[in-house]
C-alpha cells in the first residue's frame, strides 16, 4: 500500500505555500476537504493535491475558493505568483543550469512563508480561553453582514441546497437539546456556526439567508449561554449582541427576546438589576405571548428581589400564579426546543431564586418544590442536569430557613454526585448555601462540615465559618 502523500515545505514553491494557505483557511472555516470540494462545485481530489503543492491553482478554482471561504480576493491575487512560477519552471527545462544559476538553490519564498503557518490550526483539546476569543471572534460577522449583504457575489450557480440549512437545524436541535459540559457545546456550535457563515454568504435567495441567519442567531446564542455558564460575563455580552443582530435578520422576535432574557439573566448575576431590567423592557416588547412573554417575567422577578422591592415582586407572582401555566407554543421552543424551551418547570425554578433573594422561605420553598416536581415529569433525555440541580439547592436553602438542615444536606449531598459544581450558575447557588450552613447552630453536624468542604473545595468559597 503506498504511503500517503505528505505536505511539502510552504517556502519550497509557490504552489507549495497556496496548498498550505488553503489547509490553514480550510480549517478556519470548520471544514473538511470533501466539504469545501462541495460548497465550491469541485473534484475532491483537487482540493488535496492543492493542499499537498502538487497541483497548481486555476483562476476558476481561485475565484470559488474565494468565494466559499470569504478570503476577500487572496486565492486570486496569488495567481500571478503561480504564472511566474509555471514560466520558471518552463524556462528550467530548456535551461536548468541557468535557472540552478539565478536562484542560487535558494527557497522561492524563504522561511518568511514557515513562520505564516506555524500558526495553523490545530485540532484536539482546546483551552477554554482559546474558545472564548474563537467564539467572541465570530461576532465579527455579525457586524460585517449588512454590508455583505448589499455586495453580494455573482455566485448563482452555487447556491445552496434546502438540505444543508436541514442539517443545520437539526445540528443546532442537538445542541440545545446536549447535556455536555459548557466548554463542549461552546466548541461545537463555533464550529457549526463557521459552516453557517459560509452557507450564508453563498446564498441570495432572501428565504435561505434568512434561514440562515436564523441558525446563526442560534448557534451563538447557545454559545453566549455556554460563556454564562463559564462565568465570563464580557464574552457573554459580546457573543449575545451578534446573537441578537443574527436575530433580528433572520426576522426572530422569539430568539431576540431570548437572548435579552440571557443579557438580564448575566446582568442580575453580576447584582446590576438596573440594568437588567433595562434589557428586559426591550425584551417584553419583542416576546410573543406564551412561554417567551412567562420567561422574561421570570427573569424580571429575580431583578425586583435583588432591588429589594418585594412589594412589586409579590405583585408580580399573583399575576404569574392567576394567568397560568401558557397554552400557546412558541415556535423557537417548538421547532428546537431544550435550552430555548421554557416551560412551568423553568419558571418555577426562576421564581424560587427570586423568593429566596427576597427571604421569601415559604414561597421559596413552594415554588422550588413545584420546579422539582414538573421536571421529574418531564422525559429522562429532555430533563436538564443543571436545572434540576439548581432547584434542589434552592429547596435546600429554603429548608435552611426554616431550619431543616437535614433535609436540606440530602438535596445538597445529591448535587455534590453531579459533576455541575464548576457551572457559574451552580457555584453562586452553592456560595449562597454555604454561608447559611456556616451558622453556629450547625456547627457540631458532620454532615454539614463536609459538605461545606466539598463547597469550598469545588468553588473556591471563603472559608471562613
Amino acid at each position: 500500500m503506498p504511503k500517503p502523500l505528505k505536505a511539502q515545505d510552504p517556502g519550497r514553491s509557490v504552489d507549495a505555500w497556496v496548498g498550505a494557505e488553503l489547509r490553514h483557511r480550510r480549517l478556519q472555516a470548520g471544514l473538511k476537504q470533501a466539504e469545501l470540494a462541495d460548497f465550491a462545485k469541485v473534484d475532491p481530489s483537487l482540493i488535496s493535491k492543492l493542499e499537498l503543492g502538487v497541483r497548481g491553482l486555476q483562476a476558476d478554482t481561485a475565484r470559488r475558493l474565494d468565494q466559499v471561504l470569504r478570503t476577500e480576493g487572496f486565492f486570486q491575487r496569488a495567481l500571478p505568483l503561480v504564472e511566474r512560477e509555471k514560466d520558471k519552471r518552463a524556462g528550467q527545462s530548456d535551461n536548468l543550469a541557468e535557472t540552478a544559476s539565478d536562484t542560487g538553490g535558494a527557497p522561492l519564498l524563504g522561511g518568511m512563508l514557515e513562520s505564516r503557518v506555524s500558526g495553523d490550526v490545530k485540532e484536539g483539546n482546546v483551552h477554554r480561553r482559546d474558545l472564548l476569543v474563537a467564539a467572541v471572534g465570530l461576532t465579527g460577522l455579525a457586524a460585517q453582514v449588512t454590508q455583505s449583504l448589499e455586495q453580494r457575489l455573482e455566485f448563482f450557480e452555487l447556491d445552496i441546497d434546502d438540505d444543508a440549512l436541514q442539517q443545520v437545524e437539526q445540528a443546532v436541535k442537538a445542541l440545545a437539546h446536549s447535556n455536555r459540559p459548557a466548554e463542549e457545546t461552546l466548541q461545537s456550535a463555533q464550529q457549526v456556526a463557521a459552516r453557517v457563515a459560509v452557507l450564508a454568504d453563498r446564498t441570495r435567495r432572501p428565504s435561505k439567508l434568512t434561514a440562515a441567519h436564523r441558525s446563526a442567531g442560534q448557534l451563538h446564542a447557545l454559545m453566549a449561554s455556554s460563556a454564562f455558564d463559564l462565568g465570563e460575563w464580557d464574552a457573554c455580552d459580546r457573543i449575545s449582541s451578534a446573537a441578537r443582530t443574527y436575530a433580528s435578520l433572520g426576522e426572530d422576535d422569539s430568539l431576540s427576546a431570548w437572548v435579552l432574557g440571557l443579557q438580564a439573566s448575566a446582568a442580575n448575576w453580576r447584582s446590576d438589576p438596573d440594568a437588567a431590567l433595562v434589557f428586559l423592557e426591550e425584551a417584553s416588547l419583542l416576546a410573543p405571548k406564551g412561554e417567551p412573554a412567562l420567561r422574561v417575567r421570570a427573569i424580571m422577578a429575580r431583578s425586583f428581589s435583588l432591588l429589594g422591592d418585594v412589594g412589586a415582586l409579590r405583585r408580580l407572582l399573583g399575576d404569574i400564579e392567576a394567568e397560568g401555566t401558557p397554552n400557546s407554543e412558541d415556535p423557537l421552543a417548538g421547532r428546537i426546543g431544550g435550552e430555548f424551551a421554557f416551560g412551568e418547570a423553568r419558571a418555577a425554578a426562576c421564581l424560587a431564586t427570586a423568593c429566596l433573594d427576597s427571604g421569601l422561605g415559604a414561597e421559596s420553598e413552594r415554588w422550588a418544590t413545584r420546579a422539582l416536581k414538573a421536571m421529574d415529569a418531564t422525559p429522562f433525555s429532555n430533563r436538564s442536569v443543571s436545572q434540576v440541580a439548581g432547584a434542589r439547592i434552592d429547596l435546600a436553602a429554603a429548608q435552611l430557613l426554616s431550619g431543616r438542615a437535614g433535609e436540606a444536606v440530602a438535596l445538597l449531598e445529591s448535587v455534590m454526585k453531579t459533576s455541575l459544581i464548576g457551572n457559574a450558575s451552580i457555584a453562586g447557588r452553592l456560595r449562597r448555601v454555604r454561608g447559611m450552613l456556616a451558622h453556629q447552630r450547625y456547627q457540631r453536624d458532620d454532615r454539614v462540615r463536609t459538605v461545606i468542604e466539598v463547597i469550598d473545595g469545588s468553588t473556591g468559597a471563603d472559608q471562613k465559618g
